[in-house]
């Protein structure tokens, strides 16, 4: 939305605005820059879900409060609209959207998102081509509702909406200009008279009774204006009103004449031109008359005089352009004017009365920059501005001006004033930014300044002043910007200065003092630059209240803008950014109130409490009432009659009688809280987009070749996603135009979220990586005053899951895997016993051997003794190799044992109780058997692929390898793992490195050892894989900052009699194997692997190859 500038309209200064015609209009602009697709405005209307709809000159557009979608014309679409020059537009009372065109007649379908074509072909004896197919107007009958009425170039058409068939009606002999076919602008079907339909022609009226089929044309013999008819309306009085384009025309239904108003010049209470293109009625009965050329017409009833909204150069909320084609009314009271823009405003202003600065009228506010207001005892308004002072007498209705005379010393000492106040005596004290403290008496009439005197102790301490204030002792501070808090005793002029003191808790916060107030207790509250400080006149200890971003209990930000005390003695805190705080001086407790909470804007000027206890902000974007006792926020903006929607610091005052005041950069707002209009509609909320991938998602928009959608975002209550379709997001909308700005959302995904997020005035809500499940996302939102629409809008999400997380999936899983176990297990115990066999065998056939050839040998007694104890060597190897298998296996045995009893216990549950167990805890048990059945798959992989080693069956083929490529690739099934425990991986390695190894062995190696490191690495962690060179090998070290390796735990990592499976950071099982194929395998490249690590210190494995040429 554009920021509205400035405020020049010429409205009566009055001190509270009274209902009265000349209403305080301020219009806000929609363009092209702002989304609209053309600039040409042909229709307006709001469909039944509360969406604007604007027809133009190229396009269809749709209007949310925040973005315009644009529906055209595509060759390549059926379904889109079937022309983009929009001639017309109208809503049926079954709530359908028509659409007339170039082109023919549309029908837009809400639920898909398409549009219906109704091509009139014409008949044999009234043939139709291109030309003379637009759609200039469109009614429907009143007698028969399935039966709408279309005026063309042509002539009169009427559609049938049950059969989709046109009637093309030719003039007959009683039509008495039968002659010539006519151009129909403009159709009316009476409310009040059944059967009566007035149907406005480039040569006349026509009214006909389809009753009585009584039939009679209207002229300018009759009293018409002029005999081109450009519209018809029927007000709430049931007079019919005719607009020509020689002005507008009252029909007498007694007479059957006209009484015709038309421009005069010289009468500024005439209509404001002749070519009358619409006329509107509002809700409030105000009847509005759009004039091309004459801008916005309003017509009084009574007087009978007309009062016009034209556009003003220069003034950016005047009216866009004085061509008003269309008018129309929202059901929020929003008024929609169409010209070569599109123009809104609130004709329903909440009674804000407005003081401003009138180019045109010296006697009106010498400036527009307002910084401060009072009312004095003899109820003269004074208004301090940045070009002087402004005093207004309301019972005369006359300003006077006071202005700095440089060659007058008694004036005013700056013109640029900050703030004015009055003390008990009545003097008058105004501070200035760069000229200290005028007194003005307003018995004498005569000025005496106060500046800072460098040669002086007791003297002002700095000449930019921002607050005054007297307490009961007749005193007077002053705080001042970077010159701290000033005392004055007007008994003897001399001032007393206290500053900030570096290293004294007890001195006052900041030099930068923006408002004093004093309490009940004779205590000073003074807002500064650093918080906000309590001060005792009497002990002079200042008690500090500054921002601490760790405790939720102090101030919500360091810039204090204003302060004001409640009835009951809480001190309420205006923030610069960080809203709006409570302060309890008893408890010392502190409350924040911000933008979530309601509040319009978290830069808060000034804080004023009406008489029924409701405090009262301006802020940057308005202003906001809160009521405490609830807790409730009612907002106000431009739309509702302010000034503009950022106010000024310092510019706040409430009389003696309720008023309050507040100044901003455009003049002077004024009211009395209880006599404000607050308008209760309660918007409507929908979800307006729906993103998948970022991606605006429209019906029947197929995603991997399944359409989303079936229906529009706006009316669909289910979606259905994949696992894969994992990043979506909903964009929503509060349908009150009032001022868009100030709506607020909040939104929760049930079954995922415990509580609501407050978002103030964002509308977007995105998810990722949500869990298989079903949700239900519930949006709520407000109107721009705070009326909340506590119902809202609620769709069904349903997450689909992988077919590998299904239940038969799991059945099947987990049967396939426990035979894979025992199969391998047998196989396994077998081929182990064979071994056995085979090697008592061969020890056997070894010590026949041996004793054979001792019997043979025993001449060479030396010889024979030696070659026996090198058997006797051997069997105790081949001994202690065969009780080494034995303790592994039984270890192997061991921990496949353990998974086993798992996945048979809970089974065995599931099998035989699952109806007792809910849905939680069946997935809980299922989890459980999922995670023992990977852990014992990997060891069974692991002890295969070890297996396979001992048995010789693995061949090595050496070759150069790209590093980095095979790392990467070895990495990348580790991926999931790292990113669940938010681990990075960093590898820093050149492209071009290459290492002489096997590729199969060396892939294996990488990965065991990054799944190790990713197990025993703590969540948010780090790995890194480097590589390191000398002229004869090669190093590639893996290392992390997990948890690390004891000592003891070291020497048995390579160890095949140990068992060394360890739990990672997250519980993850290993089996023990992965380090010792890493050292099997890495030595079958001819290389070694050490190992640095100590507990807490993370661990390093380092391989080493040797190259190529140094084998």
């Amino acid at each position: 939305m554009k920021k509205i500038l400035s405020f020049y309209l010429l409205l009566f200064c009055c001190f509270i605005i009274a209902k009265t015609q000349n209403l305080p209009l301020r219009f806000q602009h929609l363009t092209p820059k702002d989304g609209l697709s053309q600039a040409f405005i042909s229709g307006i209307i709001q469909d039944k879900y509360g969406f604007i709809w604007i027809g133009t000159q190229d396009g269809l557009n749709r209007y949310d409060g925040y973005d315009f979608k644009i529906f055209s014309h595509d060759p390549s679409d059926p379904h889109s609209i079937s022309d983009s020059y929009v001639l017309c537009l109208f809503i049926d009372s079954n709530e359908n959207l028509w659409i007339g065109t170039e082109s023919g007649l549309n029908r837009y379908d809400f639920t898909t998102e398409r549009f219906i074509h109704h091509e009139n072909h014409g008949s044999d004896s009234i043939p139709l081509n291109n030309t003379n197919k637009n759609i200039n107007v469109i009614a429907q009958s009143k007698t028969d509702p399935n039966l709408l009425w279309l005026g063309t170039n042509h002539g009169l058409s009427s559609f049938d909406m049950t059969t989709n068939k046109f009637t093309n009606y030719i003039h007959q002999n009683r039509n008495p200009i039968e002659q010539n076919p006519r151009a129909i602008n403009a159709i009316y079907t009476s409310n009040t008279e059944l059967g009566m339909i007035w149907i406005g022609t480039s040569n006349g009226l026509l009214r006909i009774n389809s009753v009585s089929n009584d039939l009679r044309l209207f002229t300018i013999k009759d009293g018409l204006s002029r005999n081109n008819i450009t519209s018809i309306y029927e007000d709430t009085q049931h007079n019919i009103w005719i607009g020509t384009d020689k002005g507008l025309n009252l029909y007498d239904k007694a007479s059957n004449r006209f009484t015709s108003y038309e421009t005069i010049p010289e009468d500024n209470h005439s209509i404001g031109g002749n070519l009358i293109t619409s006329i509107f009625e509002d809700s409030y009965q105000h009847l509005w008359i759009g004039v091309d050329g004459g801008g916005l017409n309003l017509y009084d009833r009574e007087t009978k005089n007309f009062t016009r909204w034209i556009n003003q150069p220069g003034n950016p909320i005047s009216l866009s352009d004085n061509g008003v084609r269309k008018i129309f009314e929202d059901r929020s009271g929003i008024l929609w004017i169409g010209a070569t823009v599109l123009n809104k405003t609130n004709t329903n202003n909440a009674n804000f009365g407005y003081f401003y600065h009138d180019l045109n009228n010296p006697n009106s506010l010498i400036s527009n920059e307002i910084r401060s207001i009072l009312l004095d005892n003899n109820h003269l308004l004074w208004i301090g501005t940045q070009a002087g002072i402004s005093i207004f007498d309301k019972k005369t209705g006359k300003y006077t001006h006071l202005l700095h005379n440089p060659n007058n010393p008694n004036s005013i000492s700056s013109n640029i004033i900050r703030v004015v106040f009055q003390d008990k005596t009545g003097n008058i004290w105004i501070g200035t930014r760069d000229a200290g403290i005028s007194k003005y008496d307003p018995q004498t009439k005569i000025f005496k300044h106060y500046r800072k005197n460098n040669l002086s102790n007791d003297g002002l301490s700095n000449n930019n002043i921002r607050a005054i204030f007297e307490d009961i002792n007749g005193m007077i501070w002053i705080g001042t910007v970077s010159g701290g808090l000033n005392r004055l005793d007007p008994k003897t002029d001399k001032f007393r200065c206290y500053n900030y003191e570096e290293g004294n808790s007890n001195s006052l916060n900041d030099n930068r003092v923006y408002s004093i107030i004093g309490n009940k207790n004779g205590e000073l509250w003074i807002g500064t630059g650093n918080g906000v400080a309590k001060f005792d006149p009497k002990k002079e200890i200042f008690d500090r209240y500054i921002p601490d971003p760790t405790n939720e209990n102090s101030l919500s930000h360091h810039l204090i803008m204003g302060v004001t005390e409640d009835h009951s003695g809480n001190i309420w805190v205006g923030t610069y950014g960080g809203g709006l705080n409570k302060i309890e001086p008893l408890s010392r407790k502190i409350t924040r109130f911000n933008e979530p909470d309601g509040l319009v804007n978290n830069v808060v000027y000034g804080i004023i409490e009406d008489n029924e206890y409701n405090l009262w902000m301006s802020t940057n974007r308005g202003l906001s009432k809160l009521d405490p006792r609830n807790k409730q926020f009612t907002n106000f903006g431009v739309e509702d009659g302010l000034q503009e929607g950022e106010f000024n610091s310092g510019a706040y005052y409430k009389s003696i009688d309720g008023d309050i005041y507040f100044g901003g950069i455009n003049g002077v707002n004024v009211f009395k809280p209880e006599n404000l209009i607050q308008k209760k509609y309660i918007p409507p909320v929908l979800i307006s987009d729906f993103q998948l991938f970022n991606k605006s998602i429209s019906p029947f928009d197929s995603i991997n070749g399944k359409p989303i959608l079936q229906k529009s975002i706006i009316i669909t209550d289910t979606i259905k996603l994949t696992h894969r379709e994992n990043i979506f997001s909903f964009s929503f909308t509060a349908l009150d135009y009032t001022y868009t700005e100030n709506n607020q959302y909040a939104y929760i995904l049930e079954n995922f979220e415990k509580e609501w997020n407050r978002l103030g005035t964002r509308r977007h809500a995105t998810y990722t990586n949500l869990p298989a499940g079903e949700y239900t996302f519930k949006v709520i939102g407000s109107s721009s005053n705070g009326i909340w629409n506590e119902e809202g809008r609620s769709i069904k999400i349903i997450i689909i899951p992988p077919w590998w997380k299904t239940k038969i999936f799991y059945i099947l899983f987990f049967t396939t895997i426990l035979l894979l176990i025992i199969i391998i297990f047998r196989i396994r115990i077998s081929q182990l016993k064979k071994d056995k066999l085979k090697l008592e065998k061969y020890v056997e056939e070894r010590t026949n051997e041996i004793h054979q050839k001792n019997i043979i040998l025993e001449e060479n007694q030396s010889i024979l003794q030696a070659q026996k104890n090198k058997i006797q060597e051997n069997i105790v190897a081949l001994k202690e190799s065969n009780a080494t298998k034995d303790k592994f296996f039984s270890i192997i045995a061991h921990d496949l044992k353990n998974p086993f009893n798992s996945i048979l216990g809970f089974a065995d549950i599931l099998n035989t109780e699952y109806d007792v167990f809910d849905d939680l805890q069946r997935k809980r048990m299922i989890n459980e058997i999922d995670k023992t059945s990977k852990s014992t798959f990997d060891l069974l992989e692991n002890l295969l692929t070890w297996s396979r080693s001992q048995s010789g069956k693995i061949a090595i083929n050496k070759e150069y390898i790209k590093i980095k490529e095979l790392i990467i690739s070895c990495i990348n099934p580790y991926l999931p793992n790292a990113k669940a425990k938010n681990i990075s991986i960093i590898e820093d390695i050149d492209d071009n490195i290459s290492f002489y190894a096997d590729k199969y062995t060396f892939s294996n190696i990488i990965g065991n050892l990054v799944n190790n490191a990713i197990k025993f690495t703590h969540v948010g962690g780090e790995i890194k894989i480097s590589i390191t060179e000398t002229n004869t090998h090669q190093q590639l070290i893996v290392e992390d900052n997990g948890v690390g390796i004891g000592q003891d735990d070291i020497d048995k990592l390579f160890r095949i009699d140990e068992s060394h499976s360890t739990p990672g950071t997250n519980n993850e099982q290993g089996t023990g194997l992965g380090l010792l194929l890493c050292k099997e395998f890495i030595e079958m490249n001819n290389g070694n692997i050490s190992v640095e690590s100590g507990i807490g210190k993370g661990s390093r494995f380092t391989i080493s190859l040797p190259r190529k040429d140094n084998y």
